[in-house]
Formats: C-alpha cells, sequence, structure tokens
C-alpha cells in the first residue's frame, strides 16, 4: 500500500516518495504537474496489465527528460511495444532483468530501467 511505502522510507531515514496508487491514465497529469518544476531526475514505476500501457500514457511519459521509468511486465510483447514507443522518443534501455515469480510454469516478470 501507499502508507507502507511512505512508512518504510521514513524508517530507512529516506525522504519520502509521492505515491500516486491509481490507475496511470488518472494520476498521470498530477504527476507531470508535480515533476514539471523538478530539475531532478525522478523516478515513475509502471507495472501496466498484460495489455501494456495506454499510447497517451506512453506519449506523456515519453515527452519527459527528467525521468527515469522502472517497467515492470509479465508479458514480453506489450513491453516490446511498449518499449518501442518509448525508444523512438529518446528513452534507451538501461537495464533488463527477468523473475522467476511463479515456479515450474511459463510465467515470468520483467523489469528495465529507462533513461532519457
Amino acid at each position: 500500500t501507499a502508507a507502507a511505502v511512505v512508512e518504510n522510507h521514513r524508517l530507512w531515514g529516506l525522504e519520502a516518495p509521492a505515491v500516486y496508487p491509481q490507475r496511470t491514465e488518472r494520476a498521470l497529469p498530477r504527476i507531470l504537474h508535480d515533476l514539471a518544476h523538478d530539475r531532478k531526475q525522478a523516478t515513475v514505476i509502471l507495472d501496466p496489465p498484460r495489455t501494456g500501457c495506454e499510447p497517451a500514457t506512453l506519449q506523456a511519459l515519453g515527452s519527459q527528460r527528467n525521468l527515469r521509468i522502472i517497467y515492470v511486465s509479465c508479458h514480453p510483447a506489450t513491453l516490446a511495444r511498449d518499449l518501442k514507443v518509448l525508444t523512438a522518443q529518446g528513452y534507451r534501455l538501461r537495464r533488463l532483468a527477468w523473475f522467476d515469480m511463479f515456479p515450474q510454469t511459463a510465467h515470468f516478470e520483467l523489469a528495465v530501467c529507462l533513461v532519457p
């Protein structure tokens, strides 16, 4: 939960993150507004459903130049589709890792880090 994330940061003595526990399409305008005046690089973590991100979400994120994007995916095909959009807008893949969260099945999670 959002409260647990904030509490964990407090316990570790870290600055509390801004947490928007809602659908990306709903939270994104506020997130981008909050980041518009921030000169530091921010990190946005996306964990979309199997269908991937909405095109408008990818366009809005791709237009930002102060974001590091962590994209978590359970579907390689939609991840590839969405990465094509983001890399065409100037982001580059910095790191990729896969996690076998469901042993003895064909399902796994991918996490990629994109930087401008």
